[in-house]
């Protein structure tokens, strides 16, 4: 997996919830459906950020996966979450 933006954990209040992220061997669009499949919703494409995709080298392959976790989820949906993303990168 690899998220974009920021990953140190000591810099984290710096960022909004929402991660972009791709899997290796996983085109973004199939990311979406495997976690649609579990009722877990999460976009995927540039989401109109076409030049950062493209600097990024992920536009001909999808863009990425994104997901946008807030306040109003619970402990149990973020490891949902993680379990089928685990079970997806397998």
């Amino acid at each position: 997996m690899t998220v974009y933006g920021i990953t140190d954990t000591k810099r984290l209040e710096e960022r909004v919830p929402t991660c972009a992220f791709t899997l290796k061997g996983k085109r973004p669009r199939q990311v979406a459906e495997e976690l649609d499949e579990a009722n877990i919703y999460v976009w995927d494409g540039n989401y109109y950020a076409l030049e950062v995709t493209k600097r990024l080298g992920l536009e001909e392959s999808g863009g990425m996966a994104r997901v946008g976790p807030g306040h109003y989820n619970t402990l149990e949906e973020i490891r949902r979450f993680g379990e089928a993303l685990g079970r997806i990168a397998e």
